[in-house]
C-alpha cells in the first residue's frame, strides 16, 4: 500500500499524522510518502523525535522535499540509487525522494516535480 500525505512540519504534525496512521494495519511492504515539507531533516537535535518516530514505523518512509527542509542538510546526506532513481539516504528507513528523479514504487512510476525558487 502507498499511503500519501503532506505538509507534516516535523513535530507540528505528529500526533495528527500518528492517529492516522494507527487506523491503518502497515507492514514493511508499505511506503508512506510525504509530499513536501516532512520537517524530517532540520536540525539534528531538534527533530531527533521526529525522524525516531519514523524510523519506528513498519513501513518504509518516503519525502519530497518541500519549502521547509533543511536543504544544506539534506545536500550532505548519501545518494544512493532506489526504485530505479537517486534519493538521499536520511537512514534505514527514511529516503529523500529528489526532484527530477522517476521511481517505481510497488509497480506503480512517479516522476518528482518540485522546485526551490532562488536556489
Amino acid at each position: 500500500m502507498i499511503i500519501l500525505t503532506s505538509d507534516i512540519h516535523g513535530h507540528l504534525g505528529l500526533e495528527w499524522l500518528s492517529g492516522e496512521l494507527s487506523k491503518i494495519d502497515l507492514t514493511d511492504k508499505d511506503h508512506l510518502i510525504i509530499l513536501g515539507d516532512a520537517g524530517i531533516v532540520w536540525d539534528e537535535n531538534e527533530h531527533q523525535g521526529v525522524k525516531k518516530f519514523y524510523d519506528n514505523l513498519p513501513c518504509t518512509v518516503l519525502f519530497l522535499d518541500g519549502n521547509h527542509e533543511n536543504f544544506d542538510l539534506l545536500d550532505s546526506m548519501p545518494v544512493i540509487n532506489v526504485y530505479g532513481g537517486r534519493a538521499h539516504k536520511v537512514s534505514n528507513n527514511i529516503v529523500h525522494l529528489m526532484r527530477g528523479e522517476t521511481y517505481t514504487i510497488e509497480s506503480r512510476t512517479f516522476f518528482c516535480v518540485w522546485g526551490r525558487l532562488f536556489r
